[in-house]
This record gives C-alpha cells, structure tokens and sequence, in this order.
C-alpha cells in the first residue's frame, strides 16, 4: 500500500494503534500539531508502521494540541529520556544546534517546488549535527511562515510600528527589527494567549498553521508574504534511541524513512493545503493577496541578515549552509 493510500486509510479509521496489553514498549509522541490534523494523521500513520516493523514489540502513543507542554520543554524532556519522541517546529531544534539556523534563514528558497527538492537532502546533513542529541528522524512539511494580521493591512509595510508573534529564533527576531517591527518571540502554542490579550497584532505563521490551530478567528486577515520556508521535525533522544535493541532501531530508522519520506507526505499535505482557503472562510478568515514588491521588501530584509549570522555562529553553520547550497544546485529555482 502506497504512503499515500496509508495515511487515507488512517483517516478513514482503517488503523487502530497498536494495544498497550500487546506492546512490551510504549513510545510517547510529543506534539502541538492539532488532533485530526493533516499532521496528526501522519503520525498515525507512523505509529503504524512502528509497531508493523517491531512486530509489536513499541507502540507509540501520540499526545497532541500540546498536551504534554510546550515545544523547548517537551523538547528538553525528550533529550532527557522523559519522551520518547519528540515532534515540533525545526526552528525548536536550531535553538538547541545553532548551527542549523540556516535553512531557515529569511529568502533562502524561491519557490516550493526548491524547498521540498532540497529538504529530503538535508536529512543526512541534519542527522549529523544532531547525533550528540538524539536520533533525527525526519522532516515534516509545514510550508511558507506568512504573516497573520488582527486588523486588514492596506499595504504590506503598515506592519511596521506593530507588535509581532515571531518564530523564537535569532534570525525571524532580527528580521522583524529590522523592517520595524517589534517581535515578542514565543511558541506556537502560545501565540494564541497573546492575540487574546493583545501582546501582539500579528504573527509569523504558517498557513496551514493558522487554519488548523483555530487562530483564524482572532487573525483574519492573511497575508501570504512567504518569509521563510519552514518544516516540523521528529526526534528521538539519544537516552531512549541507545536504550533500544539493534532489531528495535532497524524497525524505527525503517518507520521513520518510510513514514517520513519527505515526497510522500509533501503530496499528501499539497491535498490539505488546496483546501485552505475554502476552511479559512469557514472559520471567519480572509488570504489576501500579496504583491512581488511587498516579497521582495522582506525577503531583501532577510537577505541582509545571512552573512552576519553567518559570522556569529561559526564554522558549524557555515558548512549547514553550504550544504544546502549545494542542495539548491540540484533543484529548480
């Protein structure tokens, strides 16, 4: 059965978890990615195939909508051994191995189509700079960071002056300073606390985000100014990851490569995001459209901010550059 046909058949209820009286290994699967979701049927289906390849010796247990805390912590809780498997934003990570910052880095890709040729070649790179971490699964394709506004925006830089909900990495923070903004870096799973309480009048969101979360009907207004290219990310500390047997690990690197394979499930969330506009609308949401010269006055901002970063965080991040320029080299533009 075909990854795609799988995941179908997961929402359609075909899989059922493997039960806990018949696993001698129950994995929990941190995230904040809504249940139902897109994502949430990935995992699902990963699950599956985890407990398809241990012959029932690990089910994974997924927690979803944040259930076991935030990401940096459940993040830190999986290092530590506490959680199994650790699913989240990939910018979560870069603030753990800085050296990583790069392949989200403000214009870096040009055009979807680059994005998902170049993520699958990064999965190598990225496992080597996390093996003093854990066990790099995979990526999970989340799509453009765009902006999300409170109120209608009449141009794109009517953003300046306000308060933003910023991705909590370095570089998203030092791009909204630099185009006037004032960034509040937080969660995701946060952001809607803030909106509430008016901390913040816009967030740096990614679409399929937005709509999933809810977050649409206290952010109407959506702009598709594609900021960055962003991706989720699967963990599996090293405390756990060493702890299981080598049949254990082939199981899971074969799950993991099988379930995440980043072709597969980019086309089974092309299918979820073609129906975003029509479900915004449902929950009270508007996408507006954004011109070329509002892209290019972000994605100029961001630009400027390369090579510095570059400068600052070393040998480590440069060579995570380079790597996905020579991935940019086998992709189109």
């Amino acid at each position: 059965m075909s990854f795609i046909k799988t995941v179908a058949a997961v929402a359609a209820g075909a899989f059922l978890l493997t039960s806990p009286a018949t696993a001698q290994q129950s994995l929990k699967f941190s995230t904040i990615v809504p249940d139902g979701s897109v994502w949430h049927r990935m995992m699902q289906n990963y699950a599956q195939l985890v407990a398809q390849y241990s012959n029932n010796e690990l089910a994974v247990e997924i927690f979803p909508g944040g259930q076991l805390g935030a990401q940096d912590a459940t993040l830190s809780q999986a290092v530590r051994g506490r959680i199994e498997i650790w699913g989240g934003a990939f910018p979560v990570l870069a603030a753990v191995k800085p050296e990583l910052a790069p392949l989200f880095f403000p214009g870096m890709f040009e055009s979807d189509a680059q994005a998902n040729c170049v993520m699958p070649q990064m999965v190598e790179p990225t496992r080597a700079v996390l093996a003093d971490v854990g066990h790099f699964v995979g990526f999970v394709p989340l799509g453009w960071q765009d902006l999300a506004a409170v109120n209608e925006l009449t141009t794109i830089q009517d953003i300046v002056g306000q308060s933003i909900r910023s991705v909590p990495i370095p570089t998203a923070v030092a791009l909204w300073r630099t185009l006037g903004l004032t960034p509040v870096a937080m969660d995701a799973a946060e952001t809607t606390t803030a909106l509430s309480t008016g901390m913040v009048t816009l967030t740096d969101q990614a679409l399929s985000f937005w709509v999933a979360s809810g977050q649409a009907e206290l952010t109407p207004h959506f702009y598709p100014t594609h900021n960055y290219y962003s991706a989720g990310a699967v963990l599996i500390g090293n405390r756990t990851w060493e702890g299981f047997t080598d049949a254990q690990r082939e199981a899971l690197t074969r799950a993991g490569d099988e379930g995440w394979n980043y072709a597969a499930t980019s086309q089974v969330f092309a299918g979820f995001t073609a129906r975003l506009s029509e479900m915004a609308a449902q929950r009270g949401g508007t996408i507006h459209e954004v011109s070329d010269e509002d892209r290019a006055w972000i994605r100029a901002a961001g630009e400027t901010l390369w090579e510095p970063t570059l400068t600052q965080l070393g040998a480590g991040a440069r060579a995570y550059f380079d790597a996905i320029q020579a991935a940019k080299a086998n992709c189109p533009a």
